[in-house]
Parts: C-alpha cells; sequence; structure tokens
C-alpha cells in the first residue's frame, strides 16, 4: 500500500469511527436501545481509530478486535498516544462476547464507555 493509499484508508476509518461514535452519542441513555448496541458501537470507534492511526503509519495489524493488541502496536512503534489509551480495552468484551456469544453483560455506563472511546483519539 502507497503511503497515499495508507492515508486514505486511515481516513476512512476516521470517518467510520466518528459515525459509530455519534450514533452512542445520539441514543444517550435511552434505554430502548440495548446496552449491548451502544457498548459495540463504542468499540467499534475506539477500533476504527486505533486502526487508523495504525494504517496510517503503515504498520500491519491482524484481524483482531482485541484493543489491547492494536493499542500495544501503537506502543511498540513509540507513537505518540494519549496514557489513557489503555482505558479503551475496558471497551474489548462489547464487540464480541456481549454482542454475539449470548453472555449477559453488565450494566454499560454510556458516558464512562464514551470517555474510554475518546481516549483513543
Amino acid at each position: 500500500m502507497t503511503e497515499r493509499d495508507a492515508l486514505d484508508v486511515a481516513r476512512v476509518l476516521l470517518e467510520k469511527a466518528g459515525q459509530d461514535e455519534a450514533l452512542v452519542r445520539k441514543i444517550g441513555s435511552d434505554t430502548d436501545i440495548a446496552d449491548e448496541m451502544a457498548g459495540f458501537h463504542c468499540q467499534q470507534a475506539a477500533e476504527k481509530q486505533i486502526k487508523a492511526v495504525l494504517t496510517a503509519h503503515e504498520i500491519p495489524y491482524k484481524k483482531s478486535h482485541e484493543l489491547s493488541y492494536l493499542a500495544g502496536l501503537i506502543e511498540e512503534h513509540k507513537i505518540d498516544a494519549p496514557t489513557a489509551l489503555t482505558q479503551a480495552d475496558t471497551l474489548t468484551d462489547w464487540a464480541v462476547e456481549f454482542r454475539y456469544e449470548g453472555e449477559e453483560p453488565p450494566t454499560l455506563d454510556r458516558d464512562a464507555a464514551l470517555a474510554a472511546r475518546r481516549a483513543c483519539a
């Protein structure tokens, strides 16, 4: 992938991360929307944000929803990142565990989830 292609892909990832976050902000504390949905979209926003940074720096990564793995690549490659980036890992279980595997999720603190997502910015 050329540098330009990498930057274009990174821009798309950032745009999609913003869309996920916008959805979570819109649903706010609406209890008709399950926490699994809000948690999933917070996790997706964080994942896409981190992948955008990795892509822009042309750092390969395996297909994964594990935010600790993705954040670890940022640290490993010594890319400046917010120290709060480690908070993002609290969202990982919302990607698959609580959404698809039928495990009963805890109550999601949506404000805290959005804060963890923003730690990736």
